[in-house]
């Protein structure tokens, strides 16, 4: 057990629940897991600082209020008592574990890797697994204390990928099996046009529908799947620059959003291809 604050009130997480999510029990994950060829398992971490630790550095006012935390079963809870929340207090259970006690979140975290993989073989199905489903840890840092290597470099038969907002991670060798795509929000767009500009994908909330593309980078759809390993794949791109893959709000605060995280497609948008591929 491990006992910690969340919102100023005393809570318990019990160190014996699992910290990786099943990819078929989370809508996001799970549109992944629908083509039979990949199976899929994520971690949720409290995001920003919500559980006393700050895991989201980069986070913005409008990335922070319209987060994924806020969607599906994370919406319920009473406003400003998250404390109630059985998820959102195993969700900072894990983080306060992570910074706390990182022998032990790294014994559970090889010991459920190590039971996906036996499931993935099971199924004859490939693995991938989403560390930052709700967080932003620069995991290619962070070393397992008994072996003091990080995780994909024990797993190298596991592809993971994540999203992230820290541009200098993207200017550094990267694990062959660890993908980062850049995320948008309303205060990095120069950020956002660099790492386009480096080649690589970028993500972007978008309401109203996707357009065509956004400043001359094509948009494409990235709710069909969640891998954005196999983006560059799907999405053909002739022209070396990244493209913008396009999500639409999840949870009534996404959706509910006037910061400029979540993108208008009726305002402001070049309905052309000039750039795209």
């Amino acid at each position: 057990m491990i006992d910690f604050k969340l919102d100023n009130k005393k809570v318990t997480w019990d160190t014996s629940r699992p910290l990786l999510t099943k990819g078929s029990s989370n809508i996001k994950l799970n549109k992944s897991e629908k083509y039979g060829v990949y199976s899929t398992m994520g971690l949720h971490l409290a995001p920003a600082d919500m559980s006393g630790y700050n895991v989201c550095p980069k986070a913005s006012k409008g990335c922070k209020k319209a987060c994924l935390t806020f969607s599906g079963q994370g919406q319920m809870y009473q406003q400003g008592k998250l404390y109630d929340s059985r998820l959102h207090t195993a969700r900072a259970g894990k983080t306060v574990l992570l910074k706390e006690d990182r022998r032990l979140f790294f014994t559970k975290l090889k010991q459920e890797l190590d039971k996906f993989l036996r499931k993935c073989t099971k199924l004859d199905t490939l693995p991938a697994v989403r560390l930052n489903c709700t967080s932003d840890v620069a995991w290619e840092n962070v070393k397992d204390p008994a072996t003091k290597k990080n995780i994909m470099e024990l797993y190298p038969e596991i592809q993971f990928y994540d999203y992230t907002k820290i541009i200098a991670r993207l200017n550094k060798e990267l694990p062959s099996n660890y993908f980062l795509n850049f995320s948008r929000s309303e205060s990095n767009e120069e950020e956002t046009m660099e790492a386009l500009e480096m080649g690589v994908n970028v993500t972007a909330v978008f309401k109203n529908g996707l357009p065509d593309n956004y400043k001359g980078y094509r948009v494409v759809d990235g709710d069909k799947t969640d891998l954005r390993f196999l983006d560059n794949k799907i999405f053909k791109n002739k022209t070396g620059k990244g493209v913008i893959v396009g999500l639409t709000p999840k949870g009534w605060k996404a959706k509910q959003d006037t910061s400029g995280f979540v993108i208008n497609s009726h305002e402001g948008i070049e309905f052309n291809l000039q750039n795209a591929a």
